[in-house]
């Protein structure tokens, strides 16, 4: 799962996505914690896993290792979820707010089709290549810092995956090819 930083017009209205990147966090001297963390989308090959069939099939044959993200959902702080802890609203982001997102979407488009979908990740990218109706193509920023990391582009890539999903127009899609 990638993360996105997500521009709307008012509170309703999407205006489009960048890769998720905040940067470092700056370090903590007062409580012992000297290490920054990049605040940013994940991505790239893994060093052990091999690639699915569907995914060197379709991303090429020099790629022999699996690539990750395969879809992307909103992690910026800024943009993300406000949840309630003692009382306060606190804002939350990063992946593990995109992940959370896609698996409901994804719960919730099971439910709606009887549970005979299955994981969505070979069929993505089989049907994400050809058929990008349902997709929010994610193109711009990067998921490093000085130079280091990957950078959107157009279709597939190591910063946001396929994109992020248009929930009505991928539940009619599922509709047509799933």
């Amino acid at each position: 799962m990638g993360g996105t930083t997500l521009k709307t017009i008012g509170s309703k209205t999407w205006a489009g996505e960048t890769v998720w990147n905040e940067g470092f966090s700056p370090v903590d001297e007062a409580n012992g914690d000297f290490n920054q963390r990049l605040w940013a989308s994940t991505g790239g090959a893994s060093l052990f896993e091999d690639a699915p069939w569907w995914q060197s099939h379709v991303l090429g044959a020099d790629v022999t290792k699996r690539q990750v993200p395969d879809v992307s959902f909103d992690a910026a702080l800024s943009t993300g979820a406000l949840i309630f802890v003692q009382g306060q609203a606190e804002p939350i982001g990063g992946t593990s707010l995109a992940a959370p997102l896609f698996t409901g979407v994804w719960a919730r488009m099971e439910s709606a089709h009887n549970n005979k979908l299955g994981m969505p990740a070979k069929d993505m990218y089989v049907r994400f290549n050809k058929h990008k109706a349902p997709l929010h193509d994610v193109t711009v920023g990067n998921n490093g810092y000085l130079g280091h990391g990957y950078k959107a582009k157009v279709g597939y890539d190591n910063t946001t995956g396929w994109g992020s999903l248009d929930i009505s127009p991928f539940d009619s899609y599922i509709t047509k090819y799933w």
